[in-house]
């Protein structure tokens, strides 16, 4: 795993191999459709994930000390969850 500088105490940084979310972008869009906003898919995909599996103390959110994998999109998901297949 190589180390990268980020200038950001504590946090772990490391590149990727490929790109994994919690919750794959089509499962997102199901989730909208049943009825949630983009925000409460991407917050229950994240958060709600980790605490489930138990793993909240450690992922799940972006905090100080936690570790996190971290993508760049291309457009807005809370505009439009499809956007979450949009990464730059």
């Amino acid at each position: 795993m190589e180390k990268v500088s980020t200038g950001v105490p504590r946090a772990a940084v490391r590149a990727p191999t490929k790109v994994e979310l919690s919750v794959p972008p089509p499962v997102l869009e199901q989730v909208v459709a049943a009825g949630l906003t983009p925000a409460q898919a991407i917050k229950a995909g994240t958060g709600g994930a980790a605490r489930i599996l138990g793993g909240d103390k450690d992922l799940g959110t972006i905090e100080v000390g936690k570790l996190a994998d971290l993508i760049i999109l291309d457009a807005d998901p809370l505009a439009d969850i499809r956007n979450t297949r949009r990464i730059w």
